[in-house]
C-alpha cells in the first residue's frame, strides 16, 4: 500500500515537472514566433517604403 502511495507521488510530480518544462517550451515558442512576425513587419514596411 505504502509503495503505490510513493510511486504515485513520484509520477505526479514528473507530471508537474513535465508539464512546467512543456509550458516553459511553449512561451519559449511563442517569443521566438513573435519576434520572427515583429520583424518580417519592420522588414516589409522598409522595403515597402523603398519601393515607394
Amino acid at each position: 500500500m505504502q509503495t503505490i502511495k510513493t510511486l504515485r507521488l513520484t509520477l505526479g510530480l514528473l507530471a508537474l515537472i513535465l508539464a512546467s518544462i512543456f509550458l516553459h517550451w511553449g512561451i519559449v515558442v511563442t517569443v521566438i514566433i513573435m519576434a520572427v512576425a515583429t520583424l518580417t513587419l519592420i522588414y516589409a514596411t522598409q522595403h515597402r517604403d523603398k519601393a515607394d
